[in-house]
């Protein structure tokens, strides 16, 4: 199903959209977050036709860009594993926008995590994706890669891991129900 753009929003919708564009300025310059004419891209078309949770979600994904403590090496990985697993497009636009922006993945690394493969450079990145295909795929990991994950992690940084995989899913499964929509510059290969 598509949420259409001449949807109107219930109360509070719209100030939820200025709220969310404030808070990824820094997205905007790397990917398209909402077309000229205001309308939100990706998952963010969805919150603000339920601003109160909406909003609840935004603010989490925006602690998880200032607070969280991972390496953004590590948190890109993550959120890229996850946007391969459930395919989502926006998803994956916009953080493989980040992270060549940012220069925390090269090219090579981008394909390994499309693929689902080992091998990012950064061990802590690496265990972290591998840990979040197992998560995802099995709805635990083994105890072997919690061993692996622990020793290169603290136990905040492997408890943000999982909590950036479950915000980011819950965006991945927005776009998937809703269709949400994609730039039209945008390339989600």
């Amino acid at each position: 199903m598509r949420i259409s753009a001449g949807i109107p929003f219930p109360a509070g919708g719209s100030q939820l959209v200025e709220r969310m564009l404030d808070a990824r300025r820094g997205l905007s310059s790397v990917a398209v977050v909402a077309d000229e004419a205001g309308n939100l891209m990706g998952p963010f078309s969805c919150l603000p036709h339920s601003p109160d949770i909406g909003d609840a979600l935004q603010r989490v994904g925006t602690a998880i860009r200032t607070q969280s403590t991972l390496d953004r090496t590590v948190t890109e990985a993550v959120i890229l594993t996850v946007a391969q697993h459930w395919q989502a497009d926006y998803e994956w636009y916009a953080h493989t926008a980040v992270a060549r922006a940012e220069g925390l993945l090269t090219e090579a690394e981008l394909e390994l995590i499309r693929t689902g493969q080992p091998g990012l450079t950064d061990a802590a990145a690496d265990l972290a994706a591998a840990f979040t295909r197992e998560l995802l795929a099995g709805r635990s990991a083994s105890r072997e890669l919690e061993t692996q994950l622990m020793d290169v992690l603290s136990t905040r940084e492997a408890v943000e891991v999982v909590m950036v995989a479950g915000y980011y899913s819950a965006l991945a499964l927005l776009i998937r129900a809703f269709e949400t929509p994609m730039p039209e510059s945008a390339d989600a290969g």
